[in-house]
């Protein structure tokens, strides 16, 4: 995966993955080999950041060939996202909430080739991680207020 936005003062980072010519047809095996460098940036981040979050999403170009009464056909072609929750991030949990994530993401997969959609993979066009940096409240940020006579 490379950096390919850093937004807001780094406040955002995106890193892409473009799966390569023989994983790129097959969902599973694209999500699978990015989980690794997804894992390292992970912990690369969290030795350079006390608290952020990340979210894992994946871009595919989905394929539909509907036909009409005369026979002939017509390919229509979609370009979804599909996400996993946004995950705080702990060191100790990196590999179950990734894999949380990519779960999700199939999940949310299937509910869309539903059987007798007719809808099916052409390919996988990205992988995406967003890593949002939190800067949670602290018990200084209170407001205190004067006693009432």
């Amino acid at each position: 995966m490379k950096l390919e936005q850093i937004a807001l003062n780094g406040t955002l980072k995106v890193y892409t993955h473009k799966p390569r010519n023989r994983e790129k047809y097959d969902l599973l095996l694209s999500v699978n080999n990015a989980k690794r460098s997804v894992a390292r940036i992970l912990e690369t981040e969290g030795e350079t950041r006390s608290s952020f979050k990340y979210q894992l999403i994946v871009q595919v170009r989905m394929k539909k060939v509907e036909y009409d009464e005369s026979g002939n056909y017509t390919t229509r072609y979609l370009e979804p996202y599909f996400a996993g929750e946004c995950q705080t991030f702990q060191q100790d949990r990196i590999h179950d909430d990734l894999e949380n994530s990519v779960t999700q993401i199939f999940s949310h997969f299937d509910g869309f080739v539903q059987e007798g959609s007719g809808w099916t993979l052409d390919f996988v066009m990205l992988i995406k991680l967003q890593v949002y940096r939190m800067l949670p409240f602290s018990n200084g940020n209170r407001i205190r207020y004067r006693q009432a006579p």
